[in-house]
């Protein structure tokens, strides 16, 4: 929902670019969320695009691919596709369209010159999609370079091979324009990063390539994910220039989760969808020139490993579902519930505190979101210094007073922080980013006077939990 809330605010389509500064995301998802809001204004925008991104990829993949129909069965019921590409984080499903295209028309179309036009938009896209997948958009075009490259040179097949590459070039820059954070940024430093540092990270990745794959190859001990890394890498022998670019994107992506940012599920996926679209472009490029045993390693590399792998991933999809139909994930649909079933609930202001807490919140509610760390209302937070990083619960408690007073309407508070009065000293809750929340026991008795606890959400399997207070019209005092 952060995403959409994004969009949203964007008073046009280039003003974007501004919105994004130290997102750490490229552009196309919010483009594509900003022109579909404004063709359908409803947050059921958002799931429509996901759910169409999502099987047109399945389709690209069902009918392009040419893998064994049992091996496609088993990606497309695995829980890239199937759950967290679909329903989860959806920008990254752009990606595994990007990829998929790229690989069906890469054999039709990688020395045709329209056709080379066409690749490179496609990877220019795909550069714009998310930071790992500029990453490796960029290995692909190596491959490609490296496949199409004219046997002899001429200024008219120089131009023809180099301008599209140009086009690919051009996407990563402006990838880089947008996502690179600038000093106002609380999720990353640069200037922390010393060469000491990188150099560690690089040796790390180069050795273990597979410890920052722990969600993907889930159940594995870090030995055997390096293990499975090298004998993927191993298996596309076949074409040893995949091989190694297999190898570099792995150990790129892991050394920027080393340095950069940390990879969940859906960052590690990307590597997953990467290694992918290297067999798969390998498996078209096999004309039987090869050595056999080169032939067979392809073979079991994509029939074996790759198939004991999805075959984890599809008991993952199941568990995952089950348990969305199970178990609450989000607080924000029974807070929306809550706030649709009372009038004056929904003329309120909202606050929370932490306040990322209510980032889902506006798929579920059109209350206004006040953010007392940046005395503005908006629907998401910017991780930068416009925050304050310590807030006490007397301004959050001043804060609501002056809402009440000054827009003429209920405040409700979301506090998530629990159980304060059983707290010993020192009396602070330190959350995400080092953002940290204090009290003393008269600013809580005062908060308590003041407010009246009217509900909690505190079951979601998400940390989306806070109590629910409203603000009384005058100030009580408690027995």
């Amino acid at each position: 929902m952060r995403a959409l809330s994004i969009a949203k605010a964007a008073a046009n389509l280039w003003d974007l670019p501004r919105l994004l500064t130290n997102e750490g995301h490229p552009v196309l998802w919010y483009a594509l969320l900003w022109f579909g809001y404004h063709l359908a204004p409803t947050p059921l925008v958002l799931q429509g695009i996901s759910i169409a991104i999502a099987l047109l990829a399945v389709l690209v993949f069902w009918l392009s691919c040419p893998f064994l129909r049992w091996l496609k069965l088993l990606f497309l019921f695995s829980f890239l596709p199937l759950y967290e590409y679909s329903v989860i984080a959806r920008n990254y499903g752009i990606s595994m369209l990007l990829f998929f295209v790229f690989a069906a028309f890469y054999g039709k179309l990688r020395a045709d010159y329209a056709g080379r036009w066409l690749l490179a938009f496609v990877l220019a896209l795909l550069a714009n999609t998310n930071v790992h997948s500029a990453i490796l958009s960029g290995f692909l075009t190596l491959y490609w370079a490296a496949d199409s490259r004219p046997t002899t040179w001429s200024s008219g097949k120089a131009m023809t091979f180099f301008m599209p590459i140009g086009l690919v070039a051009t996407g990563l820059g402006f990838c880089l324009f947008t996502v690179l954070p600038d000093s106002n940024s609380i999720v990353m430093n640069p200037t922390a990063l010393t060469t000491g540092k990188l150099l560690s990270a690089l040796s790390d990745s180069l050795l273990h390539p597979g410890r920052g794959l722990n969600e993907l190859f889930t159940g594995l001990p870090s030995v055997g994910r390096d293990i499975l890394v090298w004998l993927l890498v191993l298996c596309l022998a076949l074409r040893p220039l995949a091989a190694l670019l297999l190898f570099a994107g792995v150990v790129t992506v892991t050394l920027f989760f080393a340095i950069g940012y940390s990879g969940t599920l859906r960052h590690e996926g990307i590597v997953w969808t990467y290694l992918i679209t290297l067999y798969w472009l390998v498996y078209e490029s096999n004309n039987n020139q090869y050595h056999k045993i080169r032939n067979k390693l392809h073979f079991i590399g994509l029939y074996g490993l790759i198939a004991c792998v999805l075959l984890v991933h599809v008991a993952g999809s199941a568990r995952y579902i089950y348990r969305d139909l199970t178990v609450e994930i989000s607080s924000a649909k029974s807070f929306g519930r809550f706030i649709a079933s009372n009038e004056l609930y929904r003329q309120a202001i909202i606050i929370g505190e932490p306040d990322i807490r209510l980032e889902s919140l506006p798929a579920y509610a059109d209350n206004r979101i006040y953010l007392p760390r940046a005395g503005l209302f908006r629907d998401y937070v910017r991780l930068t210094t416009e925050n304050k990083p310590e807030l006490s619960l007397g301004e959050l408690l001043d804060s609501a007073k002056q809402l009440r007073q000054r827009e003429k309407c209920p405040v409700l508070i979301a506090l998530g922080h629990f159980d304060l009065a059983g707290q010993p000293l020192p009396y602070i809750r330190t959350e995400q980013y080092d953002r940290k929340f204090t009290w003393t026991d008269a600013e809580l008795n005062d908060f308590l006077t003041a407010t009246e606890k009217v509900a909690e959400f505190k079951s979601d399997l998400k940390n989306e939990r806070y109590e629910v207070y409203l603000l009384q019209e005058t100030d009580r005092l408690k027995p």
